[in-house]
């Protein structure tokens, strides 16, 4: 026998209670109320049952609702509704309290961000600092935190002064730890990266990407890279060559490093007198004013409208209350389009004062983008690649022509920074770019085309073979250091013409453009008649 004060007293659900009388009823066992005479034997009985469980489900959803309601007007008036309480803070008498020491990690969490942009980045600088989360002792004595920090992102608006509920954003009854302005542009840094790609893409290494182009095609360069051994080769190649080939596009990657130093170079030079950078600086400036004062504009006009279409909203419903029929209906697909207006203009209000709220954070950016510029020489060598990605804000990009060998930079308001001829030179296993031609006509460089080396390589190792030097393809195949196929692929180059072998080894390349490919070539091997292979080499 099961005995209960109340039915409720054992389960206020419906569902859970059925499926407990289910197993009490397979177990022979009753079921008695102390306070609430039933007998659970008879239909009547468990109707009572039923009804009363209802009751009580119905009580535990509306105390339920109620508590929710009550924390979230609590909320609403900026208080304190328990839970554990955020890096910053303690709790005394059910108040949040400033703990200064926590108060000052809180601080350098959000610069870190603002320098870093990486949430996880703040993480590592935080922990290389040997700095932990919030440790706290709750009312049953258990301890959390402590811990190493896994990702440390700025989201919580309790150190702004501010409670959040249910997605809005209310004032608080504590003290905040951080300006509003700090907060705002933290908020508006984590929206981007969480929006959308970052300006300057996914490796900020790349400095120049989305700005350095190509004079050939127009389009953009993009990053690549590639190991060898233990060290990383950056560069830059020509995206249409990338899609379509040396065919669609003959311009050659540009070595990452090589370029990016000098159009800094270049840069630090436009920049000496420091009248580039007041060009910059002030033609910003005048399109920030511009777009702040036209949704300055717009914002005042905004509420008026707002208001006139409330009004009529107003009136076309008490109409519709005096009216039937058709008359109705117009009045309802009127104040459809009203209401549709209305969300409009109200959304547009809404993203008016978001892009207000950027432009706050764009002119802090481009006074910090001015500095930079201003001490450029000191500046560049210490900054970071996220913060040399930020730099590029008064960049719009550089025109690379390799036909010419010219560099065009120029400033995202139409100042010209520089316009600079460049050359490659080879430099042990870099490369670098020097402005200026050299002083006297560039010699075209010529060498050895890749096919008549290895054409003239398979000669000699078809006369070891002849001379027993070496007894077959597998032993020369183990001296050279090849594969046994490989061997096989560079004998077959001497069954080419007499003619077009003697053609192929004073064949040369120049400026590293090789005139053929071994491929090709192979491909003409295949041709069983020389006549054919002189034929194909004609075509």
């Amino acid at each position: 026998m099961v005995v209960v004060y109340k039915v409720d007293c054992l389960s206020r659900s419906l569902l859970d209670f059925a499926r407990v009388m289910d197993r009490f009823n397979r177990a022979g066992a009753a079921f008695v109320s102390v306070t609430q005479n039933f007998s659970t034997a008879d239909a009547i009985g468990r109707l009572t049952l039923n009804m009363l469980m209802s009751f009580a489900e119905f009580e535990r959803k509306m105390i339920g609702e109620r508590t929710r309601d009550k924390m979230a007007a609590s909320r609403r008036k900026g208080t304190w509704t328990g839970g554990s309480p955020p890096l910053g803070y303690d709790v005394v008498d059910r108040k949040l309290i400033v703990n200064e020491c926590e108060a000052a990690l809180v601080r350098r969490i959000y610069h870190l961000y603002l320098d870093l942009r990486s949430a996880i980045a703040v993480a590592s600088a935080l922990n290389a600092e040997s700095r932990t989360t919030k440790h706290h002792v709750s009312t049953g004595g258990r301890r959390h935190g402590a811990r190493a920090w896994e990702n440390a992102r700025p989201r919580n608006p309790i150190p702004a002064g501010l409670m959040s509920c249910h997605g809005e954003v209310h004032e608080g009854q504590h003290q905040a730890i951080i300006d509003r302005v700090t907060y705002q542009r933290v908020q508006n840094l984590l929206d981007e990266r969480g929006g959308q790609r970052l300006r300057w893409g996914r490796n900020p290494e790349y400095i120049l990407t989305g700005i350095i182009r190509c004079a050939r095609r127009g389009q953009p360069y993009s990053p690549a890279s590639n190991r060898k051994g233990s060290r990383e080769c950056r560069y830059y190649r020509c995206s249409t060559r990338d899609k379509g080939g040396r065919d669609a596009c003959p311009a050659a990657p540009l070595p990452a490093q090589a370029i990016e130093e000098f159009v800094a170079a270049r840069v630090r030079a436009a920049l000496a007198d420091g009248t580039l950078a007041a060009d910059v600086t002030q033609a910003v400036q005048d399109r920030l004013a511009g777009q702040r004062a036209a949704l300055v504009a717009e914002r005042q006009k905004l509420p008026a409208q707002i208001a006139v279409l409330s009004s009529e909203g107003k009136r076309v419903v008490d109409l519709a209350s005096n009216v039937t029929g058709t008359g109705r209906r117009l009045l309802d697909t009127k104040l459809q389009d009203v209401g549709d207006q209305l969300g409009r203009l109200e959304a547009r209000l809404r993203d008016v004062e978001r892009r207000l709220s950027l432009l706050d954070d764009c002119e802090v950016e481009a006074e910090w983008v001015s500095r930079c510029l201003t001490d450029f020489n000191q500046v560049w060598d210490t900054l970071s690649a996220e913060n040399r990605g930020r730099k590029r804000a008064g960049h719009r990009g550089e025109l690379v022509n390799e036909n010419e060998n010219t560099v065009t930079a120029d400033a995202s308001d139409g100042v010209q920074i520089f316009v600079g001829k460049l050359h490659r030179t080879q430099r042990g296993h870099g490369k670098t770019f020097l402005e200026g031609l050299p002083s006297s006509p560039r010699v075209p460089v010529r060498r050895p085309a890749r096919v008549a080396i290895v054409l003239a390589l398979a000669h000699k190792i078809q006369a070891a073979i002849d001379r027993a030097i070496v007894h077959d393809r597998a032993d020369a195949a183990s001296r050279r250091g090849l594969s046994r196929a490989r061997i096989s692929q560079l004998l077959d180059l001497t069954l080419l013409a007499p003619e077009i072998q003697e053609r192929i080894l004073f064949t040369e390349s120049v400026d590293d453009v090789e005139p053929t490919s071994e491929r090709a070539l192979r491909n003409v091997t295949h041709s069983m008649s020389w006549a054919l292979q002189r034929q194909s080499q004609a075509g």
